[in-house]
């Protein structure tokens, strides 16, 4: 295969996946949008913000937001005391942080997806699990970016990053008498897109940081353990340019 095939190819595949994240990702933010009120969001009353855990129907909040959710709901139980599918709109970045700074977050994304395209070919070429992590990146970032942009209208008027997937258990233990709500931070396909593909990619540069094709140490130690874990000679693993 030519120089010139080879990197249409790995283009074809990272943009490929690039959509397939993004679709997921637009497509059940549609629906959430559509079916379940929404969970949490911020309320602004004057020079005052205030965090609403749960939806409460008001004339202020529907005036504010044009919210039309039923009060109380709480969202999908998937399994009980464990996963369940909810409706958050995050105006921060991961875990809430920057919140309310959705201009410098969206200034900070797009160039990060311009800084993707333009090094793509620089990063990605002769590393296939790169193309993949890149290509899970992108399709991520560029989902929250259109959030963000505030490209696609809500019905829920409100302006933000749409989260649904929620992992929450109450447990009891000895001694205390109060239990433990102990809850994952609520994220979507985006964010799991860009997790995923922020792991392969420093998986490869930790494995194979060099584009000459030698291994790294790191490679050689890994194949050595395995080898011995397994009972078998480890032989030198040939460099990928010979």
């Amino acid at each position: 295969m030519s120089p010139a095939s080879s990197k249409k190819v790995l283009w074809i595949t990272a943009l490929a996946l690039l959509a397939l994240v993004l679709f997921l990702d637009q497509y059940s933010k549609y629906w959430i949008d559509k079916k379940l009120p929404i969970r949490e969001f911020e309320l602004v009353v004057g020079d005052m913000m205030h965090k609403i855990p749960r939806y409460v129907e008001t004339d202020q909040s529907i005036k504010a937001f044009g919210v039309p959710g039923k009060p109380g709901e709480n969202g999908i139980v998937i399994i009980p005391n464990l996963f369940s599918i909810v409706h958050v709109v995050n105006k921060g970045a991961a875990w809430g942080i920057f919140h309310g700074k959705l201009n410098f977050l969206t200034a900070i994304s797009a160039l990060a997806f311009i800084g993707m395209l333009v090094f793509f070919n620089r990063i990605c070429e002769g590393y296939m699990e790169r193309v993949i992590g890149l290509g899970l990146l992108m399709g991520g970032t560029l989902g929250n970016l259109v959030d963000r942009m505030n490209l696609i209208a809500r019905d829920s008027g409100i302006h933000g990053v749409v989260d649904f997937i929620s992992f929450r258990t109450i447990i009891s233990i000895r001694f205390f008498e109060e239990p433990f709500d102990l809850e994952y931070p609520s994220f979507n396909i985006a964010d799991a897109g860009i997790c995923v593909g922020v792991f392969l990619l420093c998986f490869s540069m930790f494995l194979r940081p060099e584009k000459n094709g030698k291994h790294s140490p790191m490679a050689v130690a890994i194949q050595k353990k395995w080898c011995k874990w397994r009972g078998r000679e480890f032989k030198e693993m040939p460099d990928e340019t010979a």
